[in-house]
């Protein structure tokens, strides 16, 4: 009897079987299976309840990497968000409540704002910088860990031979990776968040807009597969 491999890691090869000549080398892919995908589920979600408890926001790695970036570019500006953040949240009510009155000429009674348990507005959430960047810096070392304890790192300039079978060598792989990269990078900028942002935090908490943002780019993948599937005649 053959023995089984382990769950986390299984490895499969295709057959070889007749396909276009340009599709050949999608023969010898090799197919990796890593630990359970509700383990990852689960340390996923884990991360958005820290996030959520530890800053007071959802889980988004655009809007770490945009922030991280405008705080390096701005250092005043995110010195003076600090300061902000430190005020009374009285105060500052007090403070919008005076200038509405100044410019619509109705008294207004400003509202109170708990302090007892050291909570601020929202407005006053600033993150230090070394947290950002630490944040970010553990993204990338917890899969440089995960590649060596599993055997799979490798240094590549390419996306595997199933991605140099279907694009092809040279320039053009070249360009197709920037040209994803720009496009990622402007829709996530457009859409107000990432595959984090909204498919992690946004439908979590059932927001419409993470709704139909996460429906978009999972159908999206999700027919490009079926495309592919196809021309490659698996």
């Amino acid at each position: 009897m053959r023995e089984r491999a382990a769950p986390w890691r299984m490895h499969q090869s295709y057959e070889p079987r007749e396909v276009h000549p340009v599709l050949r080398d999608f023969d010898t892919i090799e197919r990796v299976e890593f630990l359970p995908f509700w383990l990852g589920g689960l340390a996923l979600g884990g991360v958005a309840v820290w996030q959520w408890v530890v800053e007071g926001r959802m889980l988004g790695i655009t809007g770490q990497v945009t922030q991280l970036v405008e705080a390096v570019r701005d250092r005043e500006t995110d010195q003076a968000a600090a300061e902000f953040a430190k005020r009374d949240p009285n105060d500052i009510l007090a403070a919008i409540a005076a200038a509405t009155a100044a410019e619509t000429g109705v008294e207004i009674e400003a509202p109170k704002h708990d302090t007892a348990d050291g909570s601020r507005l929202g407005m006053q959430r600033h993150v230090p910088l070394a947290y950002r960047f630490a944040f970010l810096l553990s993204i990338f070392v917890g899969a440089l860990l995960a590649s060596l304890l599993d055997g799979s790192f490798a240094l590549r300039g390419d996306l595997g031979p199933s991605h140099n079978a279907f694009v092809g060598e040279g320039w053009q792989r070249i360009a197709l990776l920037l040209g994803g990269g720009v496009a990622v990078g402007f829709g996530t900028r457009m859409a107000g968040g990432c595959t984090s942002g909204h498919g992690l935090g946004g439908c979590a908490r059932f927001i419409p807009r993470s709704l139909i943002a996460t429906a978009t780019f999972l159908g999206t993948a999700i027919a490009f597969t079926l495309v592919t599937t196809a021309i490659m005649g698996r």
